[in-house]
């Protein structure tokens, strides 16, 4: 289940035009401020300095357009005049996040804020997001982190779903109608791949399960709960036999999740997935 554990980095391009800044030492204490965003752990993104592009001359820019990127970047203008190669570098990106970081306290720290207003990058930024939107391209508009956060965390899920692959075990139950029963749909419309197989599949599994890994598994269910309240210990047991049973199938197909028709195998088993689904989510 690697792949839905995996990161999938964004680069932050911060475009800053030679007339405004003169030397580049004064990039440090903006890369600090960025690297120090505390925020951005809540949507695992790693970064560091190679996230982090400085884009301030015609020679940095065709360095990045030549290199086969593609999907999110974040574009933080950091003075006026570099609209041009901002629009450049768009093209080669599906999606741009477009930081207004002269917005006081939003992104650094009042005294950089402060500095980016007054080196025009407020035009810069209006300038950009009318011209990709009035042409089609999907750009956001971002005030503040904590907009940047929602972005970046549901391109990090987004990304994980297009590579990921997952089991459908069984199949929908006939008398649910909201429901789509097209595995091909979800490859095309998100990218993700359905390995559709039998239940009976899975049933032979937990049979097979060792009660050994199985053992283990309730005695950690058990020891970490305060409490069993409407549960036997053999219940638990029985569950632990389907999380056992499920691994050797996720190892298999080498696949990162599971959908499972519940309901079948309550009356086909006796036992629900449940316990399962809830211990593969933690």
């Amino acid at each position: 289940m690697s792949v839905l554990k995996k990161n999938y980095p964004v680069k932050f391009f911060l475009f800053a035009s030679p007339r405004y800044w003169k030397d580049p030492e004064e990039y440090e204490p903006v890369i600090k401020e960025l690297l120090t965003a505390v925020e951005f752990k809540r949507c695992h993104l790693k970064i560091d300095r190679d996230s982090i592009i400085f884009i301030d001359s015609e020679e940095k820019l065709s360095i990045q357009i030549e290199k086969d990127d593609t999907g999110l970047a974040v574009f933080i203008p950091l003075s006026g005049g570099v609209q041009q190669w901002m629009l450049k570098l768009s093209e080669k990106y599906d999606y741009i996040a477009l930081a207004n970081a002269y917005l006081e306290r939003r992104f650094f720290s009042i005294d950089i804020s402060t500095k980016l207003m007054e080196l025009n990058a407020h035009p810069a930024c209006t300038d950009l997001y009318a011209n990709l939107k009035m042409n089609g391209k999907e750009i956001y508009w971002v005030f503040s982190l904590q907009d940047l956060i929602l972005i970046l965390s549901a391109w990090q899920a987004v990304s994980r779903l297009r590579n990921s692959r997952i089991l459908q075990i069984g199949e929908t139950e006939p008398w649910v109608i909201n429901s789509c029963r097209d595995s091909d749909r979800f490859k095309d419309k998100i990218g993700t791949e359905i390995i559709e197989i039998k239940s009976d599949e899975l049933y032979t599994n937990i049979e097979k399960a060792s009660e050994e890994v199985s053992g283990e598994i309730s005695k950690e269910l058990i020891s970490g709960s305060s409490e069993l309240h409407g549960i036997r210990d053999e219940e638990v047991s029985e569950a632990s036999k389907v999380i056992t049973g499920m691994q050797r199938l996720l190892e298999k197909y080498d696949a990162d999740g599971i959908s499972l028709a519940c309901f079948s195998m309550i009356r086909d088993m006796g036992v629900t997935g449940c316990i399962a689904m809830s211990y593969f989510n933690d």
